[in-house]
């Protein structure tokens, strides 16, 4: 292991380049939900274009083409 910088008193460094642990453990989980999240996302964007369409159905129904 080589520290190339000051280390704060008390401070666990992980990874490499090194992190301090709390924010690395942090990193960790949001990678870790990431697969949920883009599920999440892809879910969205189908009601999105679900109700865009219903939208453009009912925007069209009240212009006459004459």
């Amino acid at each position: 292991t080589v520290v190339i910088g000051d280390v704060a008193a008390g401070e666990t460094m992980i990874g490499f380049p090194a992190r301090p642990h709390r924010a690395k453990m942090r990193e960790y989980a949001m990678v870790a939900r990431l697969p949920k999240t883009l599920q999440k996302i892809t879910e969205l964007e189908k009601r999105l274009k679900t109700l865009e369409a219903a939208l453009e159905v009912k925007n069209s129904e009240g212009v006459s083409e004459e």
